[in-house]
């Protein structure tokens, strides 16, 4: 199987698990765009692309095959989102294939790519929700999405409730 790392230096690098064959992937056509290449999150998402968090331009959809790419904000579904420098994490929810985005300053992104609708959890339709910059998230067992704040931890439930730690504890 192989092994997608970012590298904050510049780029990608792919790791072959169980061979010697590592290449790395200087993302030569982001370089050229942005001036960087640097690369803080990222996520296969099983249909050839692949979502970069890219540090100062927020996030783009990489596809390998052709070396070509789009920002967020130049897909119709994201476009409408508000500007994010960076997107730090990213997930794919097992139970709604909803890929998740965590954000450095508009909270929680959740994208389902088959009907592309957009949720997003921030300070402005969660309450309890004291901080939009977005570290962490997993997906546990019981498909609750866990969400680390830099001031705090949330819960996401697999039916859309949200609690703040103290509450779901």
């Amino acid at each position: 199987s192989a092994m997608w790392i970012g590298m904050l230096g510049g780029g990608v690098c792919k790791a072959i698990t169980g061979d010697v064959n590592i290449h790395a992937e200087e993302l030569n056509s982001v370089r050229e765009r942005y001036q960087t290449s640097s690369v803080k999150s990222i996520l296969y998402d099983d249909e050839e692309f692949y979502w970069m968090g890219i540090a100062g331009y927020g996030m783009i959809r990489y596809n390998s095959t052709d070396n070509s790419f789009l920002n967020y904000n130049e897909l119709p579904s994201l476009k409408s989102l508000p500007y994010t420098s960076l997107v730090n994490t990213i997930i794919k929810r097992e139970l709604t294939g909803e890929i998740c985005f965590g954000t450095w300053n508009n909270g929680v992104w959740i994208y389902n790519k088959h009907t592309g609708d957009v949720k997003t959890i921030t300070q402005m339709n969660e309450r309890q929700f004291v901080d939009d910059c977005v570290f962490v998230l997993f997906e546990d067992s019981k498909f609750n999405l866990w969400i680390g704040s830099r001031n705090g931890i949330y819960i996401y439930t697999a039916n859309g409730v949200f609690y703040t730690l103290n509450e779901w504890l």
